[in-house]
């Protein structure tokens, strides 16, 4: 059975940054596609509050070797976001040509408050 990567991060509101997933069962995951889903708090069965793919130019999912890569822009978390300070369950997918999905990483984003307040 694959491993599942713990991909739990804690990060200051308003930062740019990127979350990395290391796939250990393949070599190569440059041709599928890549999902990324944060809940609306830390329950997985909660709304999704932000997603992102590697299909879709500009949502800063990027795919090499094993690995898929998440880009995080300031306002994205930051004070004029929805995302609040606090935990949110996280996970990525990958999906192959012929349809099938397979969760490669999850974990818990867990967003602090920063004294300085960008986006306010």
């Amino acid at each position: 059975m694959a491993k599942i990567t713990d991909i739990s991060f804690k990060e200051g509101k308003g930062s740019d940054f990127y979350i990395e997933c290391i796939v250990t069962d393949a070599e190569d995951v440059s041709a599928f596609e890549a999902y990324f889903r944060m809940a609306e708090d830390d329950d997985p069965n909660s709304p999704t509050k932000i997603a992102k793919n590697s299909v879709d130019v500009g949502q800063e999912v990027e795919l090499f070797n094993n690995r898929v890569v998440v880009g995080f822009t300031s306002s994205e978390t930051d004070y004029s976001s929805s995302v609040l300070a606090g935990e949110y369950y996280i996970e990525i997918t990958l999906e192959d040509e012929g349809g099938n999905k397979k969760l490669v990483g999850k974990g818990i984003a867990t967003f602090v408050d920063t004294n300085i307040k960008l986006g306010s």
